[in-house]
């Protein structure tokens, strides 16, 4: 089931641990600022996460900074018509949504292993 952009340029919300990791990888900063903006103008335009192992990434995607940082993130709209809140994959602090709306919710910018909590 593949998902086409309802709105015209995504709104954002960003946690704590992604802020921290664009602080942590300030040299990347420009190249991180191009991937959010690319993932607001298309969030269905990268890759949808699983569970794999002992993972469980199901209900968010990612987007590739470099060859090893990664951007993971949830698309309310996404996340409500595909039953992902409902199912507890995604857990967005204080989300009390009912109606898809037009966020992306960035939660980590960090090297593969630990954005996708294989360490």
């Amino acid at each position: 089931m593949t998902f086409e952009p309802r709105f015209t340029r995504y709104r954002y919300v960003d946690s704590h641990a992604f802020r921290k990791g664009v602080k942590k990888y300030a040299s990347l900063r420009k190249q991180i600022a191009a991937k959010v903006n690319r993932v607001l103008d298309n969030p269905y335009d990268s890759e949808l996460l699983g569970k794999k192992g002992a993972s469980d990434l199901r209900g968010k995607r990612s987007v590739r900074v470099t060859r090893n940082i990664r951007i993971v993130f949830a698309v309310c709209e996404e996340c409500l018509l595909r039953g992902f809140k409902r199912r507890g994959f995604n857990n967005c602090a204080g989300c009390t949504k009912e109606e898809p709306d037009d966020i992306v919710v960035f939660l980590i910018v960090a090297p593969h292993e630990i954005a996708y909590g294989k360490k």
